[in-house]
């Protein structure tokens, strides 16, 4: 009888305003804020009428070690 392998749980590569906000422990209000005053971190918007918001999983860690003091 085969075994299964166990499944390893894989963080996603994208996330959405709210799921951004919650891995930096930000408002998502501010993170709306920041990516207004183009100080947030690096986002994209999917092509269509009503665009959604997405950030990279890289680009939200790369952001925090640029702030850090």
């Amino acid at each position: 009888m085969a075994q299964s392998k166990p499944t390893a749980s894989v963080e996603p590569v994208f996330k959405n305003t709210e799921e951004a906000a919650a891995l930096l422990r930000l408002n998502p209000g501010t993170l709306r804020r920041y990516r207004h005053l183009g100080t947030g971190p690096r986002f994209f918007k999917t092509p269509g009428a009503v665009g959604k918001v997405l950030y990279r999983l890289d680009d939200l860690l790369a952001w925090v070690e640029e702030n850090t003091k």
